[in-house]
């Protein structure tokens, strides 16, 4: 507080707070929620968590399991070494989808997060493959007993259909067998997400501005926004 104090001109910006942040007591501000993070508590044995998904969601995951076995596909998880050609597996498959393009241009930052963790023991990287083919890359981080699904590549090709699911319930029985207690899927509804978790968390953000430049940008800036938002939804 006594930094915010020093400043005449002052924006602040928070965005990603967890559900329940002191912050918003902390700075006398509203936390407003933006977004939601799904996640589910993990069972005490790797096969319990699938059997605790729907009907559909079982038959769905052990029929493309048995079949891309069957296939020839085989899951491994990436020493701290295999890092490099993990992610050239990473941007080839995301490549194939031009959403994907925010997120390929922070992979050099990606990078060196993911080395940083393997080297702590609190990241994992796991592979699908076929063949030395990649069909899916998972991405994740593991602290304090909690499986963060950060991101997974899955190859489009028709013969590979199921494989990001396939990898994902294997990543999740791995760190269960490890003994994390929780999966959680991070921000964003996606509706894949809602035949793997269970609940959801809210996602917050504290913004506000002192100072009648910074209280003008900041003003701007949401005007902006709002303008982009109206555009996308007419197109």
């Amino acid at each position: 507080m006594t930094w915010l104090t020093r400043h005449r001109n002052l924006i602040v910006d928070l965005s990603g707070l967890v559900q329940g942040s002191v912050l918003g007591r902390v700075l006398g501000r509203p936390v407003e929620a933006i977004d939601v993070a799904p996640y589910a508590a993990l069972p005490v044995a790797p096969a319990e968590y699938l059997a605790t998904r729907s009907s559909g969601t079982r038959r769905s995951a052990r029929r493309s399991d048995r079949r891309l076995v069957e296939a020839g596909a085989r899951h491994h998880r990436v020493p701290r070494e295999g890092l490099a050609t993990a992610l050239a597996d990473f941007r080839r498959l995301h490549e194939a989808r031009p959403d994907r393009a925010p997120l390929l241009a922070e992979l050099p930052r990606l990078a060196r997060a993911l080395d940083a963790g393997l080297a702590a023991g609190e990241a994992r990287v796991d592979v699908l493959e076929t063949g030395g083919r990649a069909q899916a890359v998972s991405l994740a981080f593991v602290v304090a007993g909690r499986l963060s699904l950060y991101q997974v590549a899955r190859s489009l090709e028709r013969a590979d259909d199921g494989a990001g699911t396939v990898l994902l319930h294997r990543v999740v029985a791995d760190a269960v067998a490890d003994g994390c207690h929780e999966v959680d899927f991070l921000r964003g509804d996606e509706g894949y997400k809602d035949s793997l978790a269970d609940d959801r968390r809210s996602i917050g953000r504290i913004r506000f501005a002192r100072g009648a430049l910074a209280t003008g940008v900041l003003g701007a800036r949401s005007l902006a926004a709002t303008a982009r938002r109206r555009v996308e939804r007419s197109v």
